[in-house]
């Protein structure tokens, strides 16, 4: 999904909700986008986007009008590969995880997604269908980013890395958010690929402490287990802690603290200076 901002065609019209969409030839779905009839558009060479002239097919735009220009977020891709379905699953998951499942409704996933009712209807009967699959795509984009810790190398490095990977803390975790929201909560089968979720990254966590532990890098005495919901439960808080505030630097300072608790753990002394210290004793 990227930002294209060109300006206004001259045969845009307004929608009713009061949002201006270009001419029909570059609204409609899967269409070849034009910055004007017949031709081509254009994009910038900016980060995310085709360098120069490419003929797009648009799979979903929202736009907004500024200062006599139309600003277009537009879902593309090149040879047709992204199918309406999948359109609708990637909208549905960027929207829950913007709103909540309960503030989110179809209307609001065919406006953005530019998918006709008809189709949304015919791949998903109901919005639950259509959450479902869009949790399953969210629990796909967070565990790849947890399968780090399971990565070559040494093991606090892997965790320090995980645990200071870039994120976007104002929008939290794409997954547990979904625990806030009363109509995920109270749904079995909206809630269990959310437990799956996080089963799967505490397991990836209780190996990665252990490696440590057996590399002599946290004390033999703690709990992998305990200790992985503790540093899980961190993450989760300082998300809840920035959103609260508006302010990302609580959440960077809860996994600072986290980081420093966990080398304040490392065993004060080696193992053989231990053996020594028993047989002179």
């Amino acid at each position: 999904m990227d930002r294209v901002v060109f300006p206004q065609p001259a045969d845009a019209t307004t929608t009713t909700s009061g949002v201006p969409s270009p001419s029909a030839s570059v609204s409609r779905r899967r269409d070849t986008v034009p910055a004007r009839r017949g031709g081509t558009l254009t994009l910038p060479t900016t980060s995310g986007t085709p360098d120069g002239s490419a003929s797009l097919l648009t799979t979903g735009r929202f736009c907004h009008r500024t200062d006599q220009r139309l600003h277009c977020t537009y879902w593309y891709v090149q040879n047709g590969a992204m199918d309406s379905r999948q359109l609708l699953v990637e909208t549905m998951s960027e929207l829950m995880w913007e709103r909540g499942y309960a503030d989110t409704s179809p209307r609001d996933v065919r406006e953005r997604s530019g998918v006709g009712q008809g189709s949304m209807y015919h791949h998903f009967p109901t919005k639950r269908d259509l959450a479902v699959a869009a949790l399953e795509r969210n629990v796909a984009d967070l565990l790849p980013a947890a399968s780090e810790l399971d990565g070559p190398g040494d093991p606090m490095a892997r965790i320090e890395a995980y645990l200071m990977r870039p994120r976007d803390a104002l929008k939290g975790c794409k997954v547990g958010r979904m625990t806030q929201d009363p109509q995920v909560r109270e749904d079995p089968v909206l809630l269990a690929p959310v437990a799956r979720a996080f089963t799967q990254v505490h397991v990836s966590w209780v190996k990665v402490l252990r490696e440590a532990v057996a590399a002599g890098e946290l004390r033999d005495d703690l709990d992998p287990e305990r200790l992985a919901h503790t540093l899980m439960a961190v993450l989760q808080g300082g998300y809840v802690l920035a959103i609260a505030q508006q302010d990302p630097g609580l959440f960077d300072d809860a996994r600072a603290g986290a980081l420093d608790l966990l080398r304040a753990a490392a065993p004060s002394a080696p193992n053989n200076e231990n053996k020594k210290r028993k047989r002179t004793s």
